[in-house]
């Protein structure tokens, strides 16, 4: 009697296991949040690989468009304005051109050149302060989308595609709180899906994109949440970046029309095709709730 199983069994056992689906669930500390990527469909090898690689995506996206990293592109542009155009890289291209798009379509809700005024009230140091009147009017002459100009050529001859930004006016600056993780989201699920992923989800904190053949549920806040399937969906509220004073509550969520925070919004929460999308227009939503975009949908909207 064999009281142990043979090696060919062993390994035809493992084989087995390997061969069932598995998933694979990781958390990492990036874009200043926490994501978390959740892998179905595959063995655990294979699903580590893939969501190794959705990891890789976000930490590139990181490396471009962080604030914090002197030598990113976007520090780069903002260094160059009103001196000079910088090359960029198709993926800085592509999220400065859908934040442009948006913010035409938003009808400047939302901007992203609106470091200045996120800068002048300290929501960017966290050193706090309830400007004047004309503090903010100066820096309001440096917010406008309109001056961001992107160009994209080519030699004629089948070379490179040669791709530029440039911030027309000197103290201009680009900031993509509204809109950079929701786009490191949808590169992550790209990778996933590239990698073989069947079904995932990615969620970099308020931003989120659930796919495959399932229901992703998304816990929003304490007692709300949602389903994702095959779509995105982003939160933007008043309560993660803000301070009070005289009491007042100032939160980070600044309306670039009239230079000051958002006032008489909670939060909102909308649905998108992509998590660019939901994630700049959950802010757009939030500085105009009478927006309505087309193809977005509105979940939630809480007002004071």
């Amino acid at each position: 009697m064999r009281l142990f199983p043979s090696p060919t069994w062993c390994l035809f056992l493992l084989l087995a296991l390997e061969s069932h689906a598995e998933e694979i669930r990781r958390m990492e500390p990036l874009l200043g949040t926490y994501v978390e990527i959740v892998a179905e469909g595959g063995t655990a090898a294979d699903l580590q690989v893939a969501v190794d690689s959705g990891f890789d995506a976000i930490r590139e996206v990181d490396g471009l468009l962080s604030s914090f990293k002197p030598e990113s592109e976007l520090n780069r542009i903002n260094r160059s304005a009103g001196v000079r155009a910088v090359a960029i890289s198709p993926w800085t291209y592509e999220c400065l051109e859908r934040a442009i798009t948006i913010g035409r379509g938003s009808n400047g809700a939302f901007d992203i050149t609106c470091q200045p005024l996120l800068d002048l009230w300290g929501f960017l140091s966290k050193k706090y302060h309830v400007p004047s009147a004309a503090e903010i009017e100066a820096e309001k002459r440096l917010v406008g989308y309109r001056r961001l100009e992107l160009t994209e050529s080519r030699d004629g001859k089948g070379g490179p595609v040669w791709r530029t930004a440039f911030l027309t006016q000197k103290g201009m600056a680009i900031d993509v709180g509204g809109i950079g993780k929701g786009f490191a989201v949808d590169k992550a699920v790209h990778a996933l899906k590239s990698a073989g992923v069947k079904s995932g989800r990615v969620r970099a904190w308020g931003d989120s994109f659930g796919f495959g053949d399932k229901d992703w549920t998304l816990e929003i806040e304490k007692g709300k949440s949602i389903t994702l399937r095959n779509e995105a969906a982003s939160t933007s509220g008043d309560y993660e970046n803000f301070f009070e004073s005289g009491a007042k509550h100032y939160a980070h969520i600044i309306d670039p029309r009239t230079g000051r925070p958002v006032r008489g919004t909670r939060s909102v929460t909308v649905k998108a095709p992509t998590a660019t999308e939901s994630d700049a227009w959950s802010t757009a939503i939030f500085v105009n709730p009478g927006l309505k975009p087309e193809g977005i949908r509105i979940v939630f909207l809480e007002r004071e």
